[in-house]
Parts: structure tokens; sequence; C-alpha cells
């Protein structure tokens, strides 16, 4: 269902569901909150992630095909939020470049992201 809204990603990982039930226990033993999200737009799929809920939500993964990346991360950013995040973090992805610029107050260094540490 995910794969028709990202056939245009060069290179994606692929989950299976027996990985994400390891994946998700893992954390959860690890003490680690997750949340993940599908992103829907008319009923159809354009992107997911996956963030470690926490004061400075912590994005695991975000996968979206380049034209819909900045309505996941908006996505995102709206959803930690409500969660009570108070900031952002995790690796940048280069179809993420813009979407951090249109979206951020600060600026960014060549496609990195300041990432603090997770105690």
């Amino acid at each position: 269902m995910i794969v028709p809204a990202l056939k245009n990603i060069q290179l994606r990982i692929d989950y299976d569901a027996d990985y994400l039930s390891w994946l998700f226990a893992h954390f959860r033993a690890l003490g680690l909150s997750l949340s993940h999200r599908i992103v829907r737009r008319a009923g159809r799929p354009i992107g997911w992630y996956v963030y470690i809920q926490r004061d400075v939500a912590r994005l695991v993964h975000l996968a979206a095909a380049a034209r819909q990346a900045g309505d996941v991360f908006a996505d995102f950013a709206t959803h930690a939020s409500a969660a009570g995040a108070l900031a952002l973090a995790g690796r940048m992805e280069p179809n993420l470049d813009e979407p951090l610029r249109r979206r951020m107050a600060f600026g960014l260094a060549q496609r990195h992201l300041v990432q603090a540490g997770i105690r």
C-alpha cells in the first residue's frame, strides 16, 4: 500500500512486519516510547515516520517522495509538539533540506542537522 506513494525514492529500506515488531519491542525494552504514523492525503498514503517521544523528539525514520516530504515533516513536527516535544532532532536527509529551511527559524549547515544526545 505504501510502496506506490514512494515509487520515486531511489533507496529505501524494505521493512517487513516481523522486523518492525522486533524493532518496536526492542525500543520498548529500552524504555523508549515510540510514535509512528502513516501520513495520508485524500485517503492515500504519502509517507510515514517513526520517532522517539521525549522533550527532544528524535526522528528515527521518515519516508516520503520528494514532493510530499514537506507535508510529512510538517505532520511529524505537529504530532511531536502535541505530544509535548520542545525540539526536534534526527539525521538530516537530502529530501528534507528545503522543507526544513522553509519551516525552521535557524540556519542549517550543509545538509546536517544538529543532533542532541539521547539520555
